[in-house]
């Protein structure tokens, strides 16, 4: 009988079936994995290099956005939208360190949760805007709002910061 090379590879090497292997039961086959939200199972060291390369991101990407707010006069989604990216990597580089449901948690947490919400939204639709949108005067509003937002979202993160924020706000309102 002539073995060819499959037949051979199959036989001689046993690592494989310990890598690839079936689960014998049903309850086995369907059983809830469980993941992990906190870190997704990144060592210290990868979610350091992994907080460092978005902070290198948001870095870059906020450069640029401030090489060009000069233009920003006449097309503001020049400076918008690398703005808002950098914005996003910032907002996501603490995670990494925190852990993403910790840090979830405490950004919306109380009286931060509105300023995060804020913050999120103008980001998101500042991003969206640049892409699928061309009015001049929906980008300068955004671009407006992302400054405002991402500047309220990091008072409020700091202590006593959002009921610092929060007075302030009240108080101009009642004029």
């Amino acid at each position: 009988m002539k073995y060819n090379a499959l037949e051979e590879a199959l036989s001689t090497n046993d690592s494989f079936a310990t890598k690839y292997s079936l689960p014998f039961t049903k309850n086995d086959l369907f059983k809830k994995k469980s993941v992990d939200l906190e870190h997704f199972n990144m060592t210290f060291s990868q979610r350091i290099l992994a907080f460092f390369f978005c902070l290198l991101l948001g870095v870059i990407t906020m450069a640029y956005s401030f090489f060009s707010i000069f233009g920003a006069f006449t097309s503001p989604i020049r400076f918008a939208l690398p703005y808002a990216i950098s914005n996003y990597f910032f907002f996501l580089m603490f995670g990494f360190i925190f852990g993403f449901k910790t840090y979830f948690k405490k950004v919306f947490n109380g009286k931060k949760r509105n300023y995060t919400l804020a913050f999120i939204t103008c980001t998101f639709l500042t991003i969206y805007s640049g892409f699928y949108s061309n009015n001049y005067f929906i980008h300068l509003v955004l671009c407006v709002g992302q400054i405002f937002t991402f500047i309220a979202f990091v008072v409020a993160l700091l202590p006593g910061g959002s009921d610092g924020l929060s007075s302030i706000i009240k108080l101009m309102l009642k004029r």
